[in-house]
């Protein structure tokens, strides 16, 4: 899995978990990778149990000493994508 997700160059983790969570997993996974990893937890009717999957998922992210960061909300709320996705600085006028 570290060989897989290491040959596509990403830049960050994006986990969401459900219902239940895969136990330590993901935390081991984010581990392995040394990657910024965002948690988020869904507010969708089809998610009515993300928020307990969330909440499983901490414990061994803050058991391994892990950061992260946390969202909470649909995938159309564009403040949550800013959060995750910072802005580009503004390049000074007359730059390439």
């Amino acid at each position: 899995m570290v060989e897989f997700f290491a040959s596509k160059k990403i830049d960050a983790l994006l986990l969401i978990p459900g219902n239940f969570t895969p136990g330590p997993y993901y935390a081991i996974m984010a581990q392995a990778l040394d990657l910024p990893t965002i948690l988020w937890g869904m507010t969708t009717t089809g998610c009515l149990g993300g928020f307990r999957g969330l909440q499983q998922t901490f414990f061994p992210f803050k058991e391994l000493g892990l950061t992260y960061i946390t969202v909470i909300g649909d995938l159309g709320e564009e403040r949550i994508w800013r959060k995750i996705i910072p802005m580009p600085a503004p390049q000074p006028s007359g730059s390439a």
